[in-house]
C-alpha cells in the first residue's frame, strides 16, 4: 500500500480517482476498500472509541518499547548543528 502511495501521478489524481471508482462502482464499494486499506494503514480510528486504544497503544509503546532505542538515536546526533 505504501508503495502505490509514493506514486505521484496516483497521490495527485486521488481524488479524481475516488470520484471515478465511485461513479462507476457507486460509493460503497470504493469506500470499503479506502477503508481496509488506505485509510487503516495511515489513521487509527474514525471515531474517538477507535482511536483512543489507538493512542493508548502507541503511548504505551512509545514508553516501554521503542523510546530507548529512539533517546540513543538523538544522542548520536546531540553535536549537530544545523
Amino acid at each position: 500500500m505504501a508503495q502505490l502511495c509514493s506514486i505521484p501521478l496516483v497521490v495527485t489524481n486521488s481524488q479524481a480517482l475516488y470520484d471515478f471508482a465511485s461513479t462507476v462502482l457507486g460509493e460503497t464499494l470504493p469506500d470499503f476498500v479506502i477503508g481496509k486499506t488506505f485509510f487503516s494503514h495511515f489513521c487509527g480510528g474514525v471515531s474517538t472509541d477507535e482511536l483512543v486504544p489507538v493512542l493508548l497503544l502507541f503511548f504505551f509503546t512509545l514508553v516501554t518499547g521503542p523510546r530507548r532505542s529512539l533517546s540513543l538515536k538523538l544522542s548520536d546526533t546531540q553535536d549537530y548543528e544545523p
